[in-house]
């Protein structure tokens, strides 16, 4: 699968990078300048400690700055690979046809992609979000914030057990939050017409974080005679 790349080249530029190079890559025997290129993330922030390789050659790393430089390729076309741990990696081919050439890389992190999902989640798409969150917990299966954001894909597309699957999963891992307890909460409020397991679930927020909302709620529920004391 092609990884997010995007490849440009631009006159002079080789020079400006000259001290970027943190090793070598064998690429084919090309023997003139160095091939030089950026790591950026997401945001455009430059991405050091990125580990660079071409055509499954020795890997260089980008330095402070997010840049490499490759020893030079040979003519023609090549596959580049980078890597770093907590962000997706990235994989294409590119054109090897001069030293002026520019590898621009882009390695998306976990928090950035989970971001990414938050801002699906917003527009309602749920399609783009559960996309994004398998793309996630391939990487980090046991990332909190995107397996609860995986809960609230499955609640709003209409599957309530996994939902609570997955909430439930978290709480008994150690997971103590109360967003956690107050969306199980809801779930047995509001589609299990469950007002005392409800009110369990609120009682277990409180005690972790007091809130004047959680307790007027609680008292609604024990009022209405909906949650058993």
């Amino acid at each position: 699968m092609r990884g997010p790349l995007a490849f440009a080249a631009f006159l002079a530029a080789a020079a400006a990078l000259s001290c970027a190079s943190t090793g070598r890559a064998q690429a084919g025997g090309g023997s003139g300048p160095p091939l030089f290129g950026m790591v950026y993330d997401d945001d455009n922030v430059p991405v050091a400690g990125a580990r660079v390789s071409v055509d499954g050659g020795d890997p260089v790393t980008s330095d402070v700055n997010g840049r490499f430089a490759l020893a030079a390729p040979s003519i023609g076309p090549h596959s580049l690979l980078v890597e770093k741990p907590l962000f997706e990696t990235a994989r294409d081919d590119f054109d090897y046809q001069s030293a002026v050439q520019l590898l621009y890389v882009k390695l998306i992190s976990i928090r950035q992609l989970v971001a990414r999902a938050e801002g699906a989640l917003e527009r309602r798409d749920l399609t783009r979000a559960a996309d994004i969150l398998g793309r996630v917990l391939a990487l980090a299966p046991d990332d909190i914030e995107a397996r609860y954001a995986a809960a609230i894909v499955a609640y709003r597309d209409g599957r309530t057990a996994e939902a609570s699957s997955l909430l439930e999963a978290l709480v008994r891992e150690g997971c103590r939050e109360p967003a956690i307890y107050l969306f199980l909460a809801d779930i047995a409020q509001f589609t299990e017409k469950n007002g005392e397991k409800a009110a369990g679930q609120l009682k277990r927020s409180l005690d972790l974080r007091g809130d004047p909302e959680v307790e007027r709620r609680l008292a609604e529920l024990e009022s209405s005679g909906l949650a058993l004391r």
